[in-house]
């Protein structure tokens, strides 16, 4: 993010005009336990989160010096089919189907905005379309614990797997709030969610089961 970023810039530099976008991280923001906007004071306390920020205001203030469009995009926790599936959703999706004896995982009392791709690419086209500048965030505004997520799950593949919570396993570094808020992406675009959790999960669901 930050070594790279700055080699990329000194090659679209030598351009006469662009449209930058670039895919930012809610961990720049930092630790919150209320809705993100994109207004709030940007304190990164991981290292990832640290080294999107550097890269975001290096290219914000490149883009200024050369008269340059500048769109950074923040998006939350997306899913969906083509995912990794070595990442949450997949993963619990991939044992539900298989139907594993078991999974531990830590208390999963995390909360966190989820989002379905095919609302983020919509989100992403209609930011393309209209031009525009700034910081946006790209989520839901939807609130779930990361156990009931789990839960649904299982319950949408009619699982027997055994999903256990460890509290011991639990980081205390890691992020207990991760949700954002939208308002400035629906008031100045007029986009808005079209995919509900639960629609967007049977479609995960139903993507991975056809891949096994």
């Amino acid at each position: 993010n930050v070594v790279i970023g700055r080699k990329l810039f000194k090659i679209l530099s030598r351009l006469d005009h662009l449209n930058f976008i670039g895919l930012g991280s809610f961990a720049e923001y930092g630790n919150y336990e209320i809705p993100i906007r994109e207004s709030f004071l940007e304190n990164p306390t991981s290292l990832y989160g640290v080294s999107k920020k550097r890269f975001k205001d290096f290219s914000k203030l490149q883009c200024m010096k050369n008269k340059f469009n500048w769109l950074w995009i923040r998006p939350c926790f997306i899913y969906g089919p083509g995912d990794r599936d070595t990442r949450f959703i997949p993963r619990i999706i991939s044992s539900c189907i298989t139907q594993d004896n078991e999974q531990r995982f830590n208390s999963c009392d995390s909360i966190i905005d989820y989002l379905y791709i095919e609302d983020f690419l919509n989100a992403i086209k209609v930011l393309l379309d209209g031009n525009y500048q700034g910081v946006f965030n790209i989520c839901s505004g939807k609130q779930y614990k990361s156990k009931y997520v789990i839960n649904r799950i299982k319950n949408m593949c009619n699982s027997e797997t055994n999903f256990v919570f460890d509290k011991t396993m639990d980081d205390e570094n890691s992020y207990k709030y991760i949700c954002g808020d939208n308002s400035k992406l629906i008031k100045k675009t007029g986009w808005k969610v079209q995919n509900t959790l639960n629609s967007g999960l049977i479609k995960t669901i139903e993507s991975i089961r056809n891949e096994k």
